[in-house]
């Protein structure tokens, strides 16, 4: 989404969660719009169940899952500046 050069209007109607969070904050500063009863919410990224995976497996699994939280959060608090920190992923955290 960043990749476009024209401006980037976003509304949240109803309910903004997850990487919908991210698209919504990803618009340009000042078009970003929650209609009245709209809610935006942020969560940890989630890995599959792993059944009766090996152990290095579900270590791999958990290892992508904290980078992906990483990346998650740095992009947030690029496009929304410190609206959102490395704590908001804590547990499920409604924003608005």
């Amino acid at each position: 989404m960043m990749q476009l050069k024209n401006e980037k209007r976003t509304v949240a109607v109803g309910a903004a969660g997850g990487q919908a969070c991210l698209l919504l904050a990803a618009g340009t500063k000042g078009k970003r719009h929650m209609m009245p009863h709209a809610k935006a919410m942020i969560q940890q990224p989630r890995v599959p169940s792993s059944g009766l995976m090996p152990a290095s497996d579900v270590l791999i699994r958990a290892k992508e899952a904290v980078i992906k939280k990483d990346v998650l959060t740095e992009l947030l608090a690029k496009h929304a500046l410190s609206l959102f920190t490395p704590g908001c992923f804590v547990r499920l955290k409604w924003m608005f």
